[in-house]
């Protein structure tokens, strides 16, 4: 029985040269086959697999066919042939590529021209399903037979690998990261009107027609007795405004307007600060597998704008009261009624401080404006594969045509990490369209 070997068959299970072939095939005489493919794929593996258990074990294997070939090593119960030529076949007709190792091999089955005595050796399932396509037996050895490719020396190599990594395991294993977004940041930024464009007096007119109405209404509403009897009925309280109530009611709404002007410039000049600010928010994050103590996080961000803290941020202008209707003689003494009623005192322990959630360590950032921008952070600790929220940076540009993407750099040291863990973070700014 002429038995053709694949590459696979020889690396992966005892050496060629250990194996009773006769036993294993079941055959009285075995011809051991090697094709040309086999011999190119050998060479190429002993000298450029990344494995070097595979490397080592293909130059073993050619060093035992070159014994072999040259008469200095023969083979128990059967016999070793080489196909020194490579295949000439009919690529086309038998449905095979050249370019295919496989199919190489396959053709130097073909070849033979005996493929009713001749097996084929593999454990290549797709190399097994084209073989038999093409009327070619095929076996797979047994599992029993696999070779343990990893010498003594390897082994220790590999165990010494997982000690490290232990050992760099029991290690805070610490970056900084957006807390939404990773690594990469996106902020969409809109470009508001010009002041000079932004006109007020719309809104004005539309805010006066609205107070006119409710001027007309309440004048309307007045109610001038015409009799002594209409004077002493209770029903005059309900309905009853003086003038003075009237004409202060005029005086503040035109007050309010004036208010509501200054109003709208202070809003947009706030609007504006705003569409320039964009926050950053970090968090710490701690991956490995031991808690992090003492922790010092420094930042470097560039130059191009300002950062602050929250603290200095743009308070939002409060917009005015708008004035309150005069009051008939009923609801100024149901009024002053209630406010007789109302105590005036506060029992003790109504008013009562509250946790603002935040950690005893003092994470507010401390920033030093130089030619760029230095940050830091002081954290007490951080335990093993949990995350903590940094207080947030703001970043001001000074015009919308300075507004740009940025990057910047972070470095971390902890009491248990002899290096700095550092790391560069990216925030992309796109305008809105």
């Amino acid at each position: 029985m002429k038995c053709f070997l694949d590459t696979n068959t020889l690396i992966h299970y005892k050496l060629f040269t250990e194996i009773d072939w006769t036993n294993v095939l079941d055959f009285s005489e075995v011809e051991l086959i090697i094709c040309p493919m086999v011999l190119t794929e050998l060479d190429q593996k002993k000298m450029h697999h990344s494995d070097l258990d595979i490397r080592n074990r293909c130059r073993q294997i050619v060093g035992k066919l070159r014994e072999c070939a040259n008469n200095e090593l023969r083979l128990k119960n059967s016999q070793l042939t080489f196909i020194s030529r490579e295949p000439r076949v009919n690529w086309i007709d038998l449905g095979l590529d050249p370019s295919i190792n496989d199919d190489r091999i396959i053709a130097s089955i073909i070849e033979c021209g005996d493929t009713q005595n001749s097996i084929l050796i593999t454990s290549d399932f797709g190399l097994e399903l084209k073989a038999k396509s093409h009327g070619i037996l095929t076996k797979s050895m047994s599992d029993n037979l696999r070779a343990e490719l990893k010498n003594s020396n390897e082994k220790e190599f590999l165990k010494l690998k997982e000690k490290i990594a232990i050992l760099e395991n029991a290690k805070p294993k610490l970056q900084l990261k957006f807390t939404q977004a990773a690594n990469l940041l996106r902020q969409e930024y809109q470009i508001l009107m010009p002041k000079d464009k932004f006109n007020s007096d719309v809104a004005i007119a539309k805010l006066q027609a609205y107070l006119d109405k409710k001027v007309n209404r309440v004048v309307s509403s007045k109610f001038i007795p015409s009799s002594i009897g209409q004077m002493t009925n209770p029903l005059i309280y309900d309905y009853f405004l003086s003038e003075n109530d009237i004409f202060r009611y005029k005086e503040e709404n035109k007050k309010y307007l004036e208010r509501m002007k200054i109003y709208f410039d202070d809003y947009w000049d706030y609007k504006n600060l705003l569409a320039r600010i964009f926050k950053i928010q970090l968090s710490l994050v701690n991956d490995g597998g031991v808690p992090a103590d003492d922790i010092d996080i420094s930042l470097h961000l560039p130059d191009g704008f300002e950062v602050f803290e929250k603290a200095g941020l743009p308070v939002k202008p409060k917009s005015p009261t708008i004035p309150a209707e005069p009051l008939t003689l009923s609801q100024k003494l149901k009024n002053n009624f209630a406010l007789s009623m109302r105590p005036n005192y506060i029992p003790s322990g109504y008013l009562t401080g509250f946790n603002n959630g935040k950690s005893k360590d003092d994470c507010s950032p401390k920033i030093k404006k130089s030619h760029s921008y230095d940050v830091s952070y002081k954290i007490t600790r951080l335990k093993h594969k949990t995350s903590f929220e940094l207080d947030p940076l703001y970043i001001f540009f000074e015009d919308n045509n300075l507004i740009k993407s940025f990057s910047f750099t972070y470095q971390i040291l902890d009491s248990k990490n002899p290096e700095y863990q550092r790391g560069t973070l990216n925030v992309v700014l796109e305008k809105k369209n």
